[in-house]
């Protein structure tokens, strides 16, 4: 292999992870993530044409291709129905339903976009893990349904419990307290962070994988 895929890979990986932690104290510096994505996607591009590897291949586009269009559903989409044509000041749409009609088709959009991506990213990891013999990319991969299902959980039980949720909600808006806070969300939050610890995991281990590529 390459060794531009093995450090493209590792750089971009290791680039994703340490971007939000430096951009806490500088948002320039926030682009490295931006930068991190790019480099991750031109190796698996790279890596999708060497082993012919359609799969591959689409991971890397589509995780240039993603954030594009999940652009387009936010600002095309929305932006349109929500700042006013002219310099006037804003009001009210005539017809909020149409408002809603195209925050639901953005959320949509971004929803299917996102799916394809994971789906991509988790296909791509095992598939190069059985190609390369490297199984690192697939301990990634698996942490990545791993989060994934925990964060589904969450919402699941958000949703489920909601007819108990809003009385305390409404409660907390007289009465705060921190306990009933973290009675309400606790659960949620736990399951959010965990899944979120494996996605960083997730990171992590894929940019072991590829600096372990043989050159």
């Amino acid at each position: 292999m390459d060794k531009t895929v093995k450090y493209l890979g590792g750089i971009g990986y290791i680039l994703l992870l340490v971007g939000p932690l430096l951009s806490i104290g500088s948002s320039a510096v926030g682009g490295l993530s931006l930068i991190g994505v790019i480099l991750a996607a031109i190796a698996w591009i790279f890596m999708g044409k060497s082993l012919n590897d359609k799969v591959m291949l689409a991971n890397g586009i589509m995780m240039i291709v993603g954030p594009i269009l999940t652009a387009i559903a936010m600002f095309g989409i929305l932006i349109p129905y929500l700042l006013p044509a002219t310099n006037q000041p804003p009001v009210a749409p005539k017809n909020p339903a149409i408002v809603i009609q195209a925050l639901m088709s953005a959320i949509a959009v971004i929803l299917i976009v996102g799916i394809v991506c994971w789906v991509l990213q988790v296909l791509a990891h095992l598939r190069a893990g059985n190609t390369l013999g490297i199984s690192t990319f697939k301990y990634s991969a698996y942490c990545q349904i791993f989060s994934f299902v925990l964060i589904i959980l969450a919402l699941i039980w958000m949703f489920g419990n909601i007819a108990a949720i809003v009385p305390l909600l409404q409660t907390q808006a007289t009465r705060p307290n921190p306990e009933q806070i973290f009675k309400i969300f606790g659960p949620t939050f736990g399951l959010i962070a965990f899944g979120g610890l494996l996605g960083i995991v997730s990171n992590i281990l894929s940019a072991i994988a590829f600096l372990s590529i043989e050159e």
